[in-house]
C-alpha cells in the first residue's frame, strides 16, 4: 500500500486487502500469518487521522470483511454454494449443459484444482476470462455491494443480478474469490477470529464476547492507548452465552463435589435468546448475536410483534432495565405444550398465522437496573444464587408467553438419575445441573454447568444396523469422496431376502478420519453418480437424492445412534434420524442381515411427530458400578520406538518359509484387524526383510488402510504397491515366488508392468495360467469397470470378413449408408436392425437413397444433380428383396 495517509477505511482499495489476505493464505506458519495482518493494520491505523467521528474513521469496514462470520450489522446473505453457483451461471449467461456451468453447479465434483472450496473453483475458471486489470473498487464500494446483496437477496433477484454483473465487471479472478468467501462467511486464512481480533486490540476477543458487535469492539477501542475500564455486559449488545460441560449421568458421583450445592433444571428444546430491556424497548439475540430480525419478529415496544405485547403486566414497577437469559420455545396454542426443535416449524420464523407461538423460559438474569452481573467477582459478577433471587422477583410467570425455570435442589447423586428417568419418561431432551456458586462466564463450558442426556450413557439409546447405498460428494476430499452417507434399512420379500433398501437419513458424524478414507476406498470402485447413472427402482431415496449410490452387495453396514426420530416426507421411511453418529463398522454383519423396515417401525411407538429413541431406563446399580475417583499414579514407561515406526520384531520369528527370502518390503499402513506388528511378523516369516522407507531396491510395498503416504505410493509407480490381504493369505513356499497376480496390486513399477504384459491380458486374465472361481470373478468385475470399446463401421466389416467370410445373416446391410425420401417406420427399423446405418440426405457417405414409387420426375433429377454418381437412387423393392434374401441384392433391377 502506498506510504501516503488516507481519509478513511472506506477508501482503502479491496485490492490491497486482497493482496494482504492471499499472503495470510500462502504463509505456512499460523504465527507469521497474525504477523502479517498486525503489520498491515498497525501501518493503516497509522495513515488515519485522529476523529471521534464514528464508524467510518474505525477499522469497522475492514473487519467486517475479515471477520464476515461475526458481523451483525448487516442482515444474512441467505447464499449458499448452490444459489450461487446458479446465479453466476445465469449472470455469465452460461449454458447449463457448458462444462464451466456444471463445475459451478456440482462444484464438489472437481477435483483438478488447488483450492476445493466453492470461491476457489470459481477462481479457476474465470482467472483467463476476466481481465487482470480491473477498476480498482474500494472497500467502502465492496461494502455497498454487500449491503444490496443482503437487502435482497430473497425477493429482487434482479437487483442480484445487476449487483453481480457489476462485480464481475469491477473485480479480477482473484478478488473476485475473496469476494465470494466474505459472502460464504469461510475466508479459509488459518487463522481463528479470536486471533484476528487479538490483531486489531489485545482486548478485542473479550469486549467482543460480551457485546457481540464489532462496531461496539471499534467504537470501544478506536486509540490504541486506551482500555477500557470494565469489561462487563451492556445493554443492547449481546454477551457470548455461557455453556454447558456434557457430562454422563454415571459419571455424577465423580465430578458432583459433595461439598458444593447443585439443582436441577429442564434442558429445554429450543433456541438460545437473551432478552434485553432499557425503558420498556426490547431486544431479542440470537445465541450467535443476532437482533435485528428477531426483534421485529417479537416486537420492540408493547405495541407490536408476537410476544413483547402478552409481557405488558409481567415486570415489576421497580424494573427499569435487564438482560435476561433463556430458552425461545414454541407454544402450541390448541394442545397448550411446548414443542420441539424437531417439529416442523421454526421459532425463529414463525408467523401471526403459526400453531405455536414464541414463548421464553428464564432461567439466568445477567443485567438488573444498570448493573451488570456476569463474570467472575473482580468484575463485579454475582454468583448464581444470587442471580436467581433477582430473576425471580423480576417477573411473574403467564403460562405460555414467560415461564421461569423450574428448579430443584440435589442432596444426593440419585437424585440426578431420577431427574434423567424422569426427562425420559416425559420425552424431554434431558437435565441440566448447575452448581449454585457458580460465576456467569461468557463462551465457557467449564463453569460449573453441566448437560446430561440419554445419549450420552452408553447402551441407552438403540442400535441401528443401517446400510450405506449412497453419498455426498465432500468439497475436500483428502479424507475420501463421500462427506455423508445415505443409510437404509431393508424391505423383504416373502422369501425373506431384501426386495427394497429405503433410506433413513444421511449421517457423517462418528467416522475418525482414518476410518472414513477407509471406508470410501473400499467403496470407491462401485459408487455410480447419480446425474449419469439414475438409481434403480429397489433404492428408494424419494426427495433427498444423494450425488453417489451404490448397490447394497457392494456396501458396508454401520451401526448408528441418533437421539430420536422425526417425522418427515423426505426419505424412504415415514421418519427419519435426528442427530445421527456412527458408533462402529459393523464389517462382520452381512448387509442382508441389517435392520428391516419391520425392525424400524417398531421404534414408532406412536405417531407423534417425535418420538425419542432411548429405550432403555438407567439404574441405580449404574451409578455404583462408577469407581470412586483417585489420584492417577503414572507409571514409568520403558523408551521405546512406537510401533508405527519400527521396522522389525524384538520377540524372534520363526521362519516357516522362502516365499520372500531375500525381499526387502516396507509396510505403508495396516488393517482394521490386521496391526503393523502382525504384518512384520508375516514378512519375517517367510524371510523377508521389513524397511522403514521405500526406493527402487524395495520388491514392494504392502497396503491396509488408504492414508496419504499410501496415495503418495500409488501415484508415484516407483514400486509395486500390493494390498495387505495378499500378504494375509501368502503361502509357505521353499523358493521365492514371482510376482504376485496383478489384481492383487494398487500400483505397479515399469519393470512389473513390463513382466505381467507378456504374461496377462489387460483384464489380468492369464494367457497360460488356468483360472480359478474367484480370479475369473475378480477379471470380470474389472472388465465392467474399464469403458467400452464401440467400433467404427469400417472395423466392424473387417470383423465380419475375419470371423464370417462375408457379411452375417443378422448384419448383411452393414456396408449400406441408406436414406429413406419418404420415411417408412417398419423398414427403417429392420434396415437398422440388419447393420445400415440410416442418415440425412447430406452425409458424404451415403451408399442408397430410397425413392417412393411414385417419385415425381423433376425431383428426381433435382436430387441426382446434388449427388455423385457412386449413389444408387433405388425404390423400396430393392430393400424389401434384401429383407426376404437376407442378403444385398444388385441394384441394377431397381434402379430409378
Amino acid at each position: 500500500m502506498a506510504s501516503v495517509s488516507i481519509t478513511s477505511v472506506d477508501s482503502v482499495k479491496f485490492l490491497d486487502l486482497c493482496k494482504i489476505l492471499k499472503r495470510m493464505s500462502d504463509t505456512k506458519k499460523k504465527a507469521d500469518r497474525c504477523n502479517v495482518l498486525l503489520h498491515y493494520l498497525h501501518d493503516l491505523k497509522s495513515k488515519l487521522p485522529k476523529t471521534t467521528d464514528g464508524k467510518n474513521t474505525t477499522l469497522f469496514a475492514l473487519l467486517r470483511l475479515l471477520l464476515p462470520k461475526l458481523e451483525r450489522e448487516r442482515p444474512a446473505y441467505n447464499l449458499k454454494e448452490k444459489s450461487l453457483g446458479s446465479l453466476l451461471v445465469r449472470v455469465l449467461a452460461l449454458s447449463k449443459k457448458s462444462p464451466d456451468a456444471k463445475q459451478l453447479l456440482h462444484f464438489r465434483s472437481v477435483s483438478n484444482s488447488q483450492e476445493s472450496d466453492f470461491a476457489g473453483v470459481v477462481y479457476f475458471i474465470l482467472k483467463y476470462k476476466v481481465g487482470t486489470d480491473a477498476e480498482e473498487l474500494t472497500i467502502g464500494q465492496i461494502n455497498e455491494a454487500l449491503d444490496k446483496i443482503a437487502t435482497h437477496a430473497e425477493n429482487r433477484s434482479d437487483i442480484l443480478d445487476q449487483t453481480f454483473s457489476y462485480i464481475l465487471r469491477k473485480l479480477t479472478a482473484e478478488q473476485l474469490k475473496w469476494f465470494l468467501r466474505i459472502i460464504l462467511k469461510d475466508m479459509r486464512l488459518g487463522v481463528s477470529d479470536n486471533h484476528i481480533l487479538s490483531c486489531f486490540h489485545p482486548d478485542a476477543p473479550e469486549i467482543y464476547k460480551m457485546t457481540n458487535s464489532l462496531s461496539k469492539v471499534c467504537k470501544e477501542l478506536e486509540e490504541d492507548e486506551s482500555r477500557p475500564t470494565e469489561l462487563g455486559l451492556q445493554l443492547n449488545y449481546a454477551v457470548t452465552p455461557m455453556l454447558s460441560e456434557r457430562l454422563d449421568v454415571t459419571d455424577v458421583p465423580q465430578y458432583l463435589s459433595p461439598d458444593k450445592t447443585y439443582h436441577i433444571e429442564k434442558k429445554f428444546d429450543g433456541e438460545r435468546f437473551q432478552m434485553h430491556m432499557k425503558d420498556g424497548v426490547f431486544k431479542y439475540f440470537s445465541k450467535k448475536g443476532h437482533s435485528e430480525s428477531f426483534t421485529k419478529t417479537y416486537g420492540e415496544t408493547y405495541k407490536e410483534g408476537l410476544l413483547t405485547p402478552f409481557l405488558k403486566d409481567s415486570f415489576g414497577s421497580d424494573v427499569k432495565n435487564f438482560v435476561i437469559d433463556g430458552e425461545m420455545m414454541g407454544w402450541h396454542k390448541e394442545l397448550q405444550s411446548f414443542g420441539s426443535k424437531s417439529m416442523p416449524y421454526n421459532i425463529k420464523k414463525i408467523t401471526e398465522n403459526s400453531k405455536v407461538r414464541p414463548c421464553f423460559c428464564a432461567f439466568d438474569i445477567l443485567y438488573y437496573n444498570d448493573k451488570s452481573l456476569v463474570g467472575p467477582p473482580e468484575h463485579g459478577g454475582l454468583p448464581l444464587d444470587e442471580r436467581l433471587p433477582l430473576l425471580d422477583n423480576l417477573f411473574k410467570d403467564i403460562r405460555g408467553v414467560i415461564q421461569h425455570s423450574a428448579r430443584r435442589a440435589v442432596h444426593k447423586s440419585s437424585d440426578v438419575l431420577d431427574a434423567l428417568n424422569e426427562a425420559m419418561q416425559n420425552d424431554e431432551e434431558g437435565i441440566v445441573v448447575k452448581d449454585t456458586k457458580s460465576y456467569y462466564i461468557s463462551s465457557q463450558r467449564k463453569a460449573g454447568w453441566y448437560k446430561i442426556k440419554p445419549e450420552y450413557t452408553e447402551g441407552v439409546l438403540a442400535d441401528l444396523d443401517l446400510v450405506i447405498i449412497g453419498a455426498d460428494e465432500a468439497a475436500d476430499k483428502t479424507h475420501g469422496r463421500a462427506n455423508s452417507f445415505v443409510v437404509a434399512c431393508a424391505e423383504l420379500s416373502s422369501t425373506g431376502r431384501p426386495q427394497r433398501w429405503l433410506s433413513v437419513s444421511h449421517v457423517s458424524n462418528g467416522l475418525t478420519h482414518e476410518e472414513r478414507a477407509g471406508l470410501c476406498a473400499e467403496l470407491e470402485l462401485h459408487w455410480k453418480r447419480t446425474a449419469d447413472h439414475p438409481p434403480p427402482e429397489h433404492l428408494v431415496f424419494n426427495e433427498c437424492k444423494p450425488d453417489f449410490w451404490i448397490e447394497p452387495d457392494h456396501s458396508a453396514v454401520l451401526q448408528i445412534h441418533a437421539t430420536e426420530l422425526v417425522r418427515t416426507s423426505k426419505f424412504g421411511t415415514p421418519y427419519t434420524l435426528q442427530f445421527p453418529r456412527v458408533e462402529r463398522l459393523r464389517h462382520d454383519k452381512p448387509v442382508n442381515d441389517a435392520m428391516t423396515i419391520d425392525e424400524f417401525k417398531k421404534l414408532i411407538k406412536n405417531h407423534s411427530p417425535v418420538i425419542k429413541l432411548a429405550v432403555n431406563a438407567i439404574s441405580e446399580d449404574q451409578l455404583n458400578k462408577t469407581p470412586a475417583k483417585s489420584p492417577r499414579k503414572r507409571q514409568k514407561k520403558v523408551l521405546q520406538v512406537a510401533e508405527q515406526f519400527r521396522t522389525g520384531i524384538q520377540d524372534k520369528v520363526e521362519v516357516i518359509s522362502n516365499a520372500l527370502a531375500g525381499r526387502r518390503i516396507c509396510i505403508l499402513s495396516d488393517e482394521e484387524d490386521c496391526s503393523r506388528t502382525e504384518l512384520i511378523k508375516i514378512v519375517e516369516s517367510h524371510g523377508g526383510q521389513v524397511v522403514a522407507n521405500y526406493d527402487e531396491s524395495c520388491w514392494c510395498c504392502v497396503s491396509g488402510r488408504c492414508t496419504s503416504a499410501v496415495r503418495a505410493c500409488v501415484r508415484a509407480r516407483r514400486v509395486d504397491v500390493l494390498r495387505a490381504s495378499w500378504l494375509r493369505a501368502l503361502r509357505p513356499a521353499p523358493v521365492p515366488l514371482p510376482p504376485p497376480h496383478p489384481l492383487h496390486a494398487l500400483a505397479l513399477s515399469p519393470a512389473t508392468r513390463l513382466h505381467h504384459a507378456a504374461r496377462y491380458d489387460i483384464h489380468a486374465d492369464s494367457y497360460t495360467e488356468p483360472a480359478d472361481k474367484t480370479t475369473l470373478i475378480m477379471c470380470f468385475e474389472k472388465m465392467d469397470k474399464m469403458p467400452q470399446i464401440h467400433l467404427m463401421p469400417d472395423e466392424m466389416l473387417e470383423l465380419d470378413r475375419t470371423l464370417f467370410g462375408g457379411h452375417t445373416p443378422l448384419s448383411f446391410l452393414r456396408p449400406c449408408v441408406i436414406h429413406f425420401v419418404a420415411l417408412n417406420d417398419l423398414n427403417v427399423l429392420l434396415a437398422k436392425m440388419y447393420g445400415a446405418s440410416v442418415c440425412d440426405a447430406n452425409d458424404t457417405s451415403l451408399t442408397h437413397i430410397i425413392v417412393p414409387e411414385c417419385i415425381a420426375s423433376e425431383t428426381l433429377n433435382e436430387m441426382k444433380k446434388k449427388h455423385v454418381d457412386t449413389i444408387s437412387f433405388v425404390g423400396m423393392r430393392w430393400l424389401e428383396e434384401c429383407f426376404s434374401q437376407a442378403k444385398i441384392i444388385n441394384e441394377t433391377d431397381y434402379l430409378f
